[in-house]
């Protein structure tokens, strides 16, 4: 764990998310659980401030039974804040892709605990483009669907600011072989990496409901922003679109949105650049995958 804490304090300028992984030992094992997440919100004091509380807990491999396990895991991390580290905030939630019935197990449930934010793994790659629909609902549907969830529910602490995170996105390259986390046709090229990650981006910014939104990752051969095979680090298109992302609208107020499908392009107003016009090639927003 030190060489984590070490790298985390190279970075106090940002203000940092840790997220808590599981396995069954600790899933099993209250006690052991509560001493080690002692033992990290202990290293970490003064350093970060929010944890997310488990990850992608809706499947099975990941460690987790039933939703039920998580509920009570998350209860250990939360009896434990409120008697020893008062001023820590720890979100819950934790769910990957857009699984209404344990969104609102999450959301709905007679544990005593709250969270300080929801966490929504809000993953669209299986669709392909952020505009594709699944059961009706397209990225910004999503989005404004469990923020209305979130906003309504007795387990989330809400406050002036929006309480949904999105966590983790990414979509898995082709042409990467094992590296790969996906096997199926929701694979993409590079190309298509940088349009889906940045149409992602601005449709998450342009609903005003959420409150960050995490690439998952930097740096991995087959869905990160930086391919690091045969010892080099190569940046991908998808690492200049993301950081242009960045320079574009940190500090930013977003004063409007509009999507002008039958003209081709979005239009994003905010505070900063004035008005942002991302050009939306109709082939990628009706294909799962533009072919080689």
């Amino acid at each position: 764990m030190e060489e984590y804490v070490e790298f985390i304090r190279h970075f106090p300028e940002y203000e940092i998310l840790v997220v808590v992984l599981q396995d069954r030992e600790f899933i099993e094992d209250e006690a052991k659980l509560e001493r080690a997440l002692r033992r990290i919100f202990s290293a970490l004091s003064g350093i970060v401030a929010r944890y997310q509380i488990g990850n992608a807990v809706n499947r099975l491999k990941w460690g987790f039974v039933s939703q039920r396990e998580y509920l009570e895991f998350f209860e250990v991390a939360w009896n434990l804040r409120n008697r020893e580290f008062p001023n820590l905030k720890l979100l819950g939630g934790a769910v990957i892709d857009f699984e209404l019935p344990e969104h609102l197990g999450a959301l709905y449930n007679r544990f005593p605990f709250t969270y300080d934010g929801y966490a929504s793994l809000l993953y669209v790659d299986r669709r392909g483009a952020p505009e594709n629909r699944q059961f009706g609902f397209d990225l910004p549907g999503k989005i404004e669907l469990l923020a209305r969830f979130v906003a309504r529910s007795p387990k989330v602490r809400t406050g002036d600011k929006a309480s949904l995170w999105i966590t983790e996105v990414n979509w898995p390259l082709r042409d990467t072989g094992r590296h790969a986390p996906a096997m199926d046709d929701s694979r993409v090229g590079e190309p298509e990496q940088l349009l889906f990650l940045v149409r992602y981006f601005l449709l998450a910014l342009a609903t005003g409901a959420v409150a960050a939104c995490f690439w998952h990752q930097l740096v991995a051969p087959g869905y990160g922003l930086i391919d690091n095979r045969d010892g080099a680090a190569r940046k991908r298109p998808a690492f200049h679109g993301f950081a242009t992302l960045c320079r574009l609208f940190n500090g930013a107020r977003i004063e409007g949105f509009s999507r002008q499908d039958e003209l081709g392009y979005y239009r994003l107003a905010d505070s900063k650049t004035g008005a942002f016009f991302l050009p939306v090639p109709v082939s990628s927003v009706q294909c799962h995958t533009v072919p080689n």
